[in-house]
């Protein structure tokens, strides 16, 4: 994996968080303004998995990085002081 790949990835990770923290505080703000209507376990339900979701998108950023990126360019570095 070259660095442009790694940072296409942490782009489109970093946006996907974004967008999923704007749908937890969306859901937070809705879950407390309609407190006693009906729909207070549907907003509760899209922010529990909202979160959920910003931890795994955590997750992979930390996967790619220290398991695929790094070791990646490790390789790479080491081959070229070989050669």
């Amino acid at each position: 994996m070259n660095a442009a790949t790694y940072n296409s990835i942490t782009i489109v990770l970093g946006i996907a968080t974004l967008a999923t923290l704007g749908v937890a505080f969306y859901s937070l703000i809705f879950m407390l303004v309609g407190w006693k209507t009906g729909d207070r376990r549907r907003h509760f339900m899209r922010l529990a998995f909202a979160i959920a979701l910003v931890a795994s998108l955590a997750a992979i950023q930390y996967f790619v990085l220290f398991f695929i990126y790094l070791p990646t360019l490790h390789r790479q570095r080491a081959s070229s002081r070989d050669n």
